[in-house]
């Protein structure tokens, strides 16, 4: 998919102003928990990024709208699986992983955002296999405090980081600690932390879900541009890593 067109989709909420800036966006509130006092047990002494504070939505300081391009594993998709059978995430190899920030800024009168987009890139080095690929994105995404746009990225996306995370040894606290008992990344309808706007757009199955270019033909933009995310396996076996990630 066209990340330009997620992040044009995620844009055209609000008025383009000058500066790359656009508003308005709904804002929200969160809740605060406490665990229960007792019964009192030895708690190991975890780094302070594992705490699992609570962080208030306030402070989102900037939009990560996130894509991701990928092959299939050779070595953990089944020998029976069906070649015409999309590989489980689990299966698939992360090759790039490609994103739009953009800086939050509210207006305290009117409860309303507007957003200033900082930087569109890809992280990594064309020489970087999939484990330092996402060490490096982790890094990155602990660092910050994001509020995270995707398109279709619940189903796929995330589940492809995370679980291939998991295959490596990656800790990734700052996806799952962050938040509350009742917000946070893993929060199917909290678009606050993860706004996979595919889903929001189809009202989470009440209506049918949109392709990302019929969304973004709505509000007369592109959708995608140049390549497709069907010619990535091709690519990357002729060496073009960083056509793939320039796409």
């Amino acid at each position: 998919m066209s990340l330009r067109s997620i992040a044009n989709v995620t844009a055209r909420r609000g008025t383009p102003t000058s500066g790359g800036t656009v508003g308005p966006a709904a804002g929200a509130t969160s809740l605060d928990g406490q665990a229960p006092a007792t019964p009192r047990r030895h708690r190991p002494a975890w780094p302070e990024a594992w705490a699992g504070a609570a962080e208030p939505v306030g402070l989102h300081q900037a939009l990560l709208v996130l894509d991701i391009e990928t092959v299939p594993d050779e070595e953990k998709v089944p020998a029976d699986w069906p070649s015409d059978r999309f590989p489980k995430a689990a299966w698939h190899k992360v090759v790039a992983v490609s994103f739009v920030e953009a800086a939050i800024a509210r207006d305290a009168a009117t409860g309303t955002e507007a957003y200033q987009i900082r930087s569109c890139r890809s992280g990594g080095e064309p020489g970087w296999d999939e484990e330092r690929l996402l060490r490096a994105f982790w890094k990155f995404f602990a660092a910050g405090r994001y509020r995270v746009v995707t398109w279709n990225g619940r189903s796929f996306d995330l589940p492809t980081l995370l679980l291939r995370s998991l295959m490596h040894g990656i800790a990734v606290p700052s996806w799952y600690r962050r938040g509350t008992k009742w917000d946070g990344y893993g929060r199917r309808y909290d678009v606050d932390w993860h706004a996979d706007l595919m889903e929001a757009m189809a009202k989470y199955g009440a209506c049918a879900r949109l392709t990302l270019e019929e969304a973004a033909g709505l509000v007369a933009l592109p959708g995608k541009l140049g390549e497709h995310g069907s010619q990535v396996a091709a690519m990357v076996a002729r060496g073009e890593i960083g056509r793939v990630r320039a796409y």
